[in-house]
């Protein structure tokens, strides 16, 4: 882990780099991992593709997530406790 528990998945995401955030999903990176303010590397990258009005990269990135992720409830995707 990088600085405040914050990952390489977190860095990638944070950064908006969708292709290597896919590339890090299929090598079996947590993208539920929180770091220490609760962020995980998937609130990174919902947040960038918001912004950048990206929705059809928020709904494949999310259909690969599901995919490699073995369980996700509608909570961790909306990052709700």
């Amino acid at each position: 882990t990088l600085d405040q528990g914050r990952t390489a998945a977190h860095l990638v995401c944070s950064n908006g780099r969708l292709d290597l955030a896919k590339l890090f999903l299929d090598q079996g990176a947590d993208f539920l991992a929180c770091d220490s303010h609760e962020v995980t590397p998937m609130h990174e990258i919902f947040s960038i593709c918001w912004e950048e009005r990206q929705i059809s990269d928020v709904e494949e990135f999310v259909k690969i997530l599901m995919e490699n992720q073995k369980e996700i409830t509608l909570n961790e995707l909306t990052g709700e406790r």
